[in-house]
């Protein structure tokens, strides 16, 4: 199981050059999805694939492999809006 730091840490490392992700957003969206009661594998799953599905589209499979899943991701994760506005430094 990985500690809140290392997850952060492995989000950070693995997208932070290549899109506008901030470790504040990053920290923010960890705490929110632990006190809902995930644990850290599903928060990292959940992380790197909202911030694919909205930065890095080439490297975003949609559930089944079905582009017109996508909002799937949106109700399980959060809605895209909601992530980019927390990564532009606002509440959300």
């Amino acid at each position: 199981m990985m500690q809140r730091h290392e997850v952060i840490r492995k989000i950070m490392q693995q997208y932070a050059e290549r899109t506008p992700i901030t470790k504040r957003g990053i920290t923010l969206l960890y705490d929110r999805a632990a006190s809902r009661g995930y644990n850290s594998l599903l928060i990292f799953i959940g992380l790197k694939t909202v911030i694919c599905k909205n930065y890095l589209r080439e490297e975003y499979t949609p559930p089944n492999n079905d582009p017109l899943m996508e909002n799937v991701d949106e109700r399980i994760y959060i809605e895209d809006w909601e992530f980019r506005e927390i990564m532009k430094g606002g509440a959300a």
